[in-house]
């Protein structure tokens, strides 16, 4: 991990919550791997469970994301035109318009009892004090309109740190277990069923195959030949100076697992106040994970 920059890793076992590595290096806004952000776009594919699962969509719903997303007097933005899209495809792009749509459609219960469900308001239960998990009042604000849009993207306000964004990717990976996050050694804590249908989790996991393998897929510039694997980006503006977004700089989250199929190693890493564009990023650490792992495996 580049070490200019504040930041946190965790690896683990998808399938049953045991910690291979943890690393952290602590900037001015306390560690890493503990403290509580917002999760950007990480946090997508529980807006598409919540959506799949409350009815709002199915698997072959169309929307067309034309860049721009007109909301009351607000127009909310998309970083591309991503044109006509499915839930998948829209996953696999990290299309911020389709989920827009889903939010406005639906309001904020769903995506709060998929959140609460996956785990995200209590301590993943490894690290001593640590604070849970941020959950929204899944009340309409008349006051912030735009909220519940904001939410669906993970720019609003649901909290996490990464080592229960691992937890929850975890039950994820393995097919809807929520593992409780432990080291080696001693009985496997207790772990827990997400309610979701095992269809639901399939799609998100292809959709997250996708954003690499695919060349339209958001992570496509991390792919590693004859090694396939999951992953998801997420990006927020870092505070600047005066505590007001930056303009330049952003907390970069990625979150990958492999072999999809049945897979045996996630990792997600968090850097602060990186470049929003350039090569150092959350998804090019995990990267150089992935690779180890390849290397090992490859032994």
């Amino acid at each position: 991990m580049a070490t200019h920059h504040a930041g946190a890793l965790v690896a683990l076992n998808p399938r049953d919550g045991k910690v291979l590595a943890l690393h952290s290096i602590a900037g001015s806004r306390g560690d890493p791997l503990v403290t509580l952000h917002q999760p950007g776009s990480t946090f997508k594919v529980f807006s598409a469970i919540a959506a799949l699962e409350a009815g709002t969509i199915d698997a072959d719903t169309t929307l067309t994301c034309n860049q721009s997303y007109p909301f009351g007097e607000l127009t909310l933005t998309c970083p591309l035109a991503h044109g006509p899209e499915d839930v998948s495809k829209a996953l696999a792009v990290s299309c911020n318009s389709f989920f827009y749509a889903l939010a406005e459609k639906q309001g904020p219960k769903p995506l709060h009892a998929v959140a609460s469900a996956f785990g995200l308001g209590e301590p993943s239960g490894i690290a001593p004090d640590e604070p849970a998990g941020v959950l929204r009042d899944p009340v309409p604000d008349p006051a912030r309109p735009a909220l519940d849009l904001a939410d669906a993207i993970g720019h609003g306000a649901y909290y996490t740190n990464l080592l229960g964004l691992a937890r929850a990717y975890a039950a994820i990976a393995n097919g809807g277990t929520l593992p409780t996050l432990h080291l080696s050694g001693g009985a496997t804590p207790a772990t827990r069923r997400v309610p979701y249908a095992d269809t639901t989790l399939a799609l998100v996991r292809a959709a997250l195959v996708d954003a690499v393998e695919k060349d339209y897929g958001r992570s496509y510039a991390q792919r590693i030949g004859g090694y396939v694997f999951a992953g998801k980006t997420g990006g927020v503006d870092a505070p600047g100076p005066d505590g007001s977004p930056s303009d330049t700089l952003m907390d970069s989250w990625f979150v990958a697992f492999a072999p999809p199929a049945h897979p045996t190693l996630l990792v997600a890493a968090r850097l602060e106040s990186v470049p929003h564009a350039g090569p150092v990023n959350a998804a090019a650490v995990v990267r150089e994970v992935l690779l180890g792992a390849r290397a090992l495996a490859q032994r």
